[in-house]
């Protein structure tokens, strides 16, 4: 099963600029039209920047309310944004300086439009991979209802609530603050309750995934119960990290009166991420809500949800996951490791280069076809290492064992 890297770790700072904040309705928006969208452990859709760059652009609330562009893909362009300077932006232990384009940029996708007063440039494929143009969240969606349909893979802005919602959908409390939707939920796990609010997290594969402040507070890492634990190396704005991440099941997550049942949780270490100032108890990610049909109404509070498919907590993977540069090499970059894996016992490690995927050239591969083989239950790979070339053949396992 191919994972992706988290995006909060990337956009997890507060990004000082002096344009100011846009109001609740600046942007364009012409309601009740389907916007189809990219599935790819993310919501993925195809844009059209300044109504000149084609781009496939992530929407997702982790964006801070800014628009984020890709360097590689500027180059791809040919485009050189103008009044290029440099923003603050303040992690929990420094501050860094990132390029950003001081003029208005508009964003187009299906019949709608957002509007930014600037443009931050950072390097977002070396998180996202190759189809990642860039990111985005429009603060009009903090305001007035939309739909996200994973059934039918859309998102629609919407007017109003439709009475067919209201009668057919699930209703939760919503909370809204700043660009976080959050809903109250509780998690037991290690027979603790582990209520609080949990932000929803469209972009982030994970089903459940702790705090850091969860993680300390609860004592979550004396569990002694099956675990495994991810080896991931990415690159963030400004530095490559290398984190250790625990995987478990819990005994159950609650969303309200719902028990959707048993889940997979994660559990970073502590003293390596920068969730520890998050003061929500956790996040709900897609693992979870992928399974469901979301209507928002963040004026009025309200969550509407209604699943599609039954979530089900069985898990395989092949023990690695990857990311595709294949825009700035011939390969895909091994990402991530679970420990005692068959794929580490086969000696795959961080920053190996998959060149062939059952002997195709990973550079031949569309990206329907990436994405299509997490369904596979055995992958042969050809991958360049610092020893040289090495050819493993690799099947599906099960994440808990």
């Amino acid at each position: 099963m191919k994972m992706k890297t988290t995006l909060t770790l990337l956009f997890a700072a507060t990004v000082l600029v002096t344009s100011a904040q846009k109001g609740p309705f600046d942007s364009k928006w012409e309601s009740n039209d389907s916007i189809p969208f990219t599935w790819d452990g993310g919501i993925y859709l195809r844009a059209t920047i300044d109504d000149k760059y084609p781009a496939r652009i992530l929407f997702t609330t982790n964006a801070n309310r800014q628009l984020v562009v890709d360097t590689t893909y500027l180059k791809e362009q040919c485009w050189q944004p103008l009044k290029i300077e440099k923003a603050n932006i303040k992690r929990e232990k420094d501050t860094l300086r990132l390029k950003t384009s001081y003029t208005k940029h508009d964003v187009k996708f299906g019949n709608t439009t957002a509007n930014f007063p600037y443009m931050l440039i950072s390097d977002i494929r070396n998180v996202l991979g190759k189809h990642a143009d860039g990111i985005m969240w429009d603060t009009f969606f903090e305001y007035s209802p939309f739909e996200v349909n994973f059934q039918q893979k859309f998102l629609r802005t919407l007017t109003a609530i439709p009475d067919s919602v209201k009668r057919n959908y699930r209703c939760l409390p919503l909370t809204v603050r700043d660009s976080k939707f959050m809903i109250d939920a509780y998690v037991w796990f290690n027979n603790k309750r582990i209520g609080g609010l949990y932000q929803l997290w469209l972009g982030g594969n994970d089903d459940i995934f702790f705090t850091s402040n969860t993680v300390k507070r609860h004592n979550l890492m004396a569990y002694k119960g099956k675990t495994r634990q991810l080896l991931a190396q990415y690159t963030n704005i400004g530095d490559t990290t290398t984190t250790t991440t625990t995987f478990a099941l819990a005994d159950s997550v609650h969303l309200w009166l719902d028990n959707i049942g048993r889940a997979s949780v994660s559990m970073p270490m502590p003293e390596e991420t920068s969730h520890s100032r998050m003061r929500n108890a956790g996040y709900i990610g897609a693992g979870i809500l992928h399974n469901y049909n979301l209507v928002f109404d963040p004026a009025h509070n309200k969550l509407y949800y209604r699943p599609y498919k039954a979530y089900t907590p069985e898990k395989r993977t092949w023990g690695f996951s990857w990311v595709n540069r294949t825009d700035i090499g011939k390969g895909w970059i091994v990402r991530s490791i679970y420990k005692g894996s068959a794929a580490e016992k086969a000696g795959i490690r961080l920053g190996d280069t998959i060149l062939k995927v059952n002997g195709k050239k990973v550079e031949n591969y569309s990206w329907e076809e990436e994405r299509v083989l997490s369904n596979d239950s055995t992958i042969t790979l050809l991958l360049k290492t610092k020893q040289g070339m090495r050819k493993v053949t690799l099947k599906t396992e099960p994440l808990y064992e």
